[in-house]
């Protein structure tokens, strides 16, 4: 691996920096196509959203909910525009992040936990895991990933799907 290839995060920002100004200009001046494409991931965004904010509430007993997925996903996502550098990025809960809300749910309930305390915790202890990942440059191994990875976590997600919904349909009837 060439070390000109390797680019942390400040030299990240470096890069991006001298597009700011420009990509928030052409953002203006070609306003119909900005307002389409952010109505487009809007949308796309919030039937997601919604769907998954619904079976959150269901799976954490009402702790968390619609109105938290919708509110955060707005707040993360304008946040995102504005600072991240890629403004039509889509943001938006997934699958695997339901799954280990309601795990948390589940782990909260069975050994007696503040379920709040219990989030609050594993998201601190993410949000210090993705620094140290940062620190170390690790995100430029991504290359290494192959097809048979993304196609393992998509098998994942669709399995998470397929339960949910073959669950709802059978306890409907």
């Amino acid at each position: 691996m060439l070390a000109e290839d390797e680019e942390g995060v400040k030299e990240e920002v470096e890069r991006r920096r001298q597009f700011w100004r420009a990509d928030w200009e052409k953002g203006v001046t070609h306003w119909s196509k900005t307002l389409s494409a952010a109505l487009f991931l809007m949308f796309a965004t919030l039937f997601s959203t919604v769907a998954l904010g619904v079976v959150i509430q269901k799976n954490s007993s009402n702790r968390i909910g619609l109105a938290e997925y919708l509110f955060m996903n707005s707040l993360a996502g304008m946040a995102h525009a504005v600072l991240g550098g890629q403004p039509l990025l889509v943001l938006r809960p997934t699958g695997p992040i339901t799954l280990i809300v309601t795990i948390l749910s589940n782990v909260a309930d069975s050994l007696d936990f503040d379920f709040f305390a219990l989030l609050a915790a594993t998201g601190l202890f993410v949000s210090l895991l993705m620094v140290a990942a940062a620190a170390v440059e690790l995100p430029r191994l991504i290359r290494r990933l192959t097809p048979f990875t993304h196609d393992i976590f998509a098998c994942f997600v669709c399995s998470i799907y397929v339960k949910d919904g073959f669950s709802q349909s059978v306890s409907f009837f």
